[in-house]
């Protein structure tokens, strides 16, 4: 059974719980950190999640492509 969207990848789900675990951490940071350490953890893990989309849905219109030839 083919997995149609990309939100059924666990692996997708695991980094969606990470983003959401960085961001409940990184709100605890003291405000001098906000445009440094904080943005930096916000944007890496938010990177990861949609790289696994990304992925996704790359191999899935390559897949596409070669059955339509």
């Amino acid at each position: 059974m083919a997995i149609e969207r990309f939100e059924l990848l666990e692996v997708w789900q695991v980094a969606d719980e990470v983003v959401l675990a960085v961001y409940r951490l990184t709100s605890a940071f003291p405000d001098h950190e906000r445009f440094g350490l904080t943005s930096q953890m916000r944007r890496a893990s938010v990177f990861h999640s949609r790289q696994h989309c990304r992925r996704f849905q790359t191999t899935r219109f390559a897949r596409q492509d070669t059955f339509l030839q």
